[in-house]
């Protein structure tokens, strides 16, 4: 894995993390897997507007990271202890309540969850499908959406996902499965995707419903857009769309 899948920018200032299993992470996608990275040098401080930041010097490069909010996430409510599992929780009861409520259909598989546009407090997980065709294993289009409420992601809706038409089986192929993005990328640097990714995420959904998305560090927002065009096949992008263009369009510029 390389530095060009999450960018390092330190104009940006210091990189808000929630855990030392974050920080880890980060680093595991900045620095190849045959190398030491254990950091050389380390210092706690404080920025002048009361931010608690620890800087690392890990393998010749200089990193400050924001640890203000160490497990400080409103999202961990659950009794899970990090943000990777936040998103295990999510993906688990949307999966699972629409299995619950037919027609669930077989192979379906619980992606990131949107911030819902047309509900308050909630958000959508689309619900595309892994099936094969001649062969090969693919990802189709979601036939469902699932709303759950945020931050305690309890199941409160199923439906048809916007624009799917049950006459036209089966839905536009999104890409391979897994994506073929993933397919130079070595186990632990697959974990320290998912695990950055998920952490990034989590934050910009507290932000997004509760009003905050201006307050969004560009390294959360970089990151997290990066990380989901490599975890997804690329056309899988449309489909969030569809549920927020507005939320699109913030992730997608920055503005």
């Amino acid at each position: 894995m390389t530095a060009d899948l999450v960018p390092f920018v330190p104009g940006w200032g210091p990189i808000p993390v929630d855990s030392d299993a974050e920080v880890g992470a980060l680093i595991d996608l900045w620095v190849p897997a045959a190398e030491d990275w254990r950091d050389r040098e380390r210092r706690v401080g404080r920025t002048r507007d009361g931010r608690t930041t620890l800087t690392l010097i890990v393998a010749g490069r200089e990193t400050a990271f924001d640890t203000t909010s160490y497990a400080g996430s409103v999202a961990l409510l659950r009794g899970e202890t990090d943000t990777t599992a936040t998103m295990d929780v999510v993906a688990r009861r949307a999966q699972a309540f629409s299995a619950e409520n037919p027609p669930h259909h077989p192979g379906s598989v619980a992606r990131f969850p949107v911030p819902s546009e047309r509900y308050s407090r909630s958000i959508e997980v689309p619900l595309p499908v892994v099936a094969i065709d001649r062969g090969k294993r693919g990802l189709y289009a979601p036939p469902r959406v699932a709303l759950l409420s945020w931050p305690a992601a309890e199941p409160a809706g199923i439906g048809e996902f916007p624009g799917f038409a049950p006459g036209a089986w089966p839905p536009p192929r999104l890409g391979d499965w897994p994506p073929a993005s993933l397919g130079s990328v070595s186990p632990r640097g697959l974990q320290a995707a998912v695990a950055r990714f998920s952490a990034c995420w989590v934050r910009i959904l507290d932000a997004a419903l509760s009003g905050r998305l201006d307050n969004v560090s560009p390294w959360d927002r970089e990151h997290a857009r990066a990380l989901r065009q490599l975890l997804d096949p690329p056309r899988m992008a449309a489909a969030y769309r569809g549920l927020n263009p507005g939320f699109d369009d913030w992730l997608s510029s920055g503005q």
